[in-house]
């Protein structure tokens, strides 16, 4: 326009309070504006007087009316009080669980099966409430319905005496026992030892004087389910028939004797059934033997032997199936030996013995290549019947 004109064009743009600036950030999902004038923008062409034209401006700048902040409902505060409610109450029952555990008085369920190893049984239930289902453990490389009558998996801290005593009932001597067939041990019960789930039957140089006068140069460890001297007609366990097994790893070394077998209740010579013998000089070679009285009340004996790995390298299973018309051994679940004589087979119940012997009639006595101390180590011994 021309420099003498008395109008001038003036623009005048009115841009929105940003009120989301004023609030506090660590309220800002919290809080809300409110009593706030919020204009879209506008553009006002207005053709002023050059007097009035810088009121203009002043009035399009002027300040924002103060702003106050409430708190705003919030949904999603209320969900996370929600969920931080039952997230307590999750955590409280799962720490409460292994204290109501703990009270609970279990009972052990034997009668399962499966596969061979080293496994443990597991108490569930409590008194008054039927056992969890479990799958039942088969002897190994068995099938069909066996119920498991007796077990110990020594997965204590001591040997349990109500399964076992330490000595014959009838070669008591004071705090131990010892043997004959020329044995040169005193079984004690402080070498025997329960730990990592393992039972160890303990052979030792070592001389000690006995009660009766005599002097042991080695001492060593058995157990047994039958009786003892203080009660002789008292066995913790016994059975009529079934299918025995344990797991073991056997010592070497010349003189070592270790051997699983079984006795009459009645205390009668024989019967006796030898699952496995072994001599530690020949520790690939098992021996299994049946001993029973002929009708001339003479002492019958049949017996295998069979060469295998050698059986103190590792662990192996040794079992017996004891029924009414035939004995049948087996070495990891395969049948090595059977008689079947019927008319000779015993049917009187019958105890478990294992026994680690030192220097014998038979093995000899331990030299210098004998490692000491030596260990017979048994992972578990099971007993079975037909269901």
């Amino acid at each position: 326009m021309a420099s003498g004109s008395s109008y001038t064009s003036k623009t005048i743009s009115r841009e929105p309070i940003n009120t989301r600036s004023l609030i506090p950030a660590r309220a800002s999902r919290d809080w809300q504006a409110v009593n706030v004038e919020a204009e879209e923008p506008e553009t006002d062409q207005v053709r002023l007087t050059r007097g009035k034209a810088l009121d203009a401006v002043r009035s399009a700048r002027r300040e924002p009316k103060p702003l106050r902040f409430t708190p705003a409902p919030s949904h999603a505060r209320s969900i996370r009080a929600f969920t931080n409610f039952f997230l307590l109450l999750f955590l409280f029952l799962v720490m409460a669980i292994p204290f109501t555990s703990l009270s609970r008085d279990p009972q052990p369920i034997i009668n399962w099966s499966g596969e061979s190893g080293k496994t443990e049984i597991h108490p569930v239930g409590q008194p008054g409430v039927p056992p969890v289902r479990q799958p039942r453990i088969l002897p190994v490389g068995q099938h069909g319905n066996w119920m498991m009558i007796f077990h110990d998996e020594f997965n204590g801290k001591a040997l349990d005496a109500t399964k076992w005593t330490t000595c014959y009932f009838n070669f008591t001597v004071g705090n131990g026992c010892d043997h004959d067939q020329g044995e040169l041990e005193l079984y004690r019960p402080e070498e025997v030892f329960v730990s990592n789930g393992t039972l160890k039957l303990h052979a030792e140089r070592r001389t000690v004087s006995a009660s009766n006068g005599k002097v042991y140069h080695y001492t060593s460890g058995m157990i047994s389910t039958g009786p003892t001297a203080s009660n002789p007609n008292d066995s913790r366990f016994a059975f009529q028939y079934g299918y025995i097994e344990m797991r073991a790893k056997i010592p070497s070394g010349k003189g070592m004797w270790p051997a699983f077998w079984t006795l009459p209740t009645d205390l009668s010579w024989p019967p006796e059934i030898d699952v496995f013998e072994i001599l530690g000089d020949a520790p690939n070679l098992i021996n299994m033997h049946y001993h029973y009285a002929t009708a001339d009340r003479g002492d019958g004996d049949s017996g295998d032997e069979w060469t295998g790995p050698d059986f103190s390298a590792d662990w192996h299973t040794y079992a017996v199936d004891w029924e009414p018309h035939a004995i049948v051994w087996y070495v990891d679940g395969v049948e090595r030996s059977r008689y079947t004589v019927a008319a000779h087979i015993v049917s009187k119940p019958m105890y478990l013995i294992a026994n680690l012997a030192v220097g014998g009639d038979w093995p000899g006595s331990p030299d210098i290549t004998t490692p000491f101390p030596s260990d017979y180590q048994i992972d578990y011994i099971r007993v079975w019947k037909k269901g």
